[in-house]
Parts: C-alpha cells; structure tokens; sequence
C-alpha cells in the first residue's frame, strides 16, 4: 500500500524551478527527495511580535546619545564622564530588560 497519499499541487515561476532542480542536483536528490528534505530539515524561526520592534525603537535613543558622546570625545580628546555612565547604565539596564523578555523565557 502507498504511504504518500495525499497530493501536493503548487505553481512557481520558471526561475525558482530552475534553482529548485540546480539544488536538489547539487545534492544529488531528485526533486521529490530535495523537496522532502526541505520540508523535514528546514526550520524556520517564528517572526518576533510587535512588542520586539517597540523594544528595538526604545533602543535608538541611547544609542544615538552615546554615539554623539563618542563623537565629541574623537573631536576634542574630552569625555563627560558622568553623562557617559549614565547613559552606559542605562544601556546595559536596557539590555538586561530585553534579555529577560526575548531570550530567557
């Protein structure tokens, strides 16, 4: 008895056909194989939510502030200090925020 027995029809255009065949070749697979293949050792990660992307414009502040930071400090061979760690602290507080919420869940 077949135990593929639900069939599978989509279109796609002549050039992704063409890369389809050139690398189920390069792997030596027929295109059935290669497309198998892909299906079962291909992950894919999910697309980070809205709240990722309010985080990352939440960082554009600090990083613009430390850059003009840097900039004066190139320019006149001077730092402030006391804003430069204010503004470290804040990053790496900021940092440790989207690690709890992003990566250690």
């Amino acid at each position: 008895m077949r135990s593929r027995n639900v069939k599978k029809q989509f279109w796609i255009s002549y050039e992704d056909n063409e890369l389809f065949l050139k690398n189920a070749a390069r792997a030596g697979l027929n295109g059935t194989d290669y497309f198998r293949k892909l299906i079962y050792d291909t992950t894919f990660k999910e697309p980070p939510g809205d709240r990722f992307y309010d985080v990352m414009k939440d960082m554009r502040p600090i990083g613009i502030n430390l850059n003009q930071i840097a900039r004066v400090a190139n320019s006149t061979g001077n730092i402030n200090h006391a804003t430069y760690e204010k503004e470290a602290k804040e990053w790496n507080e900021f940092m440790l925020e989207v690690k709890k919420e992003f990566l250690l869940k």
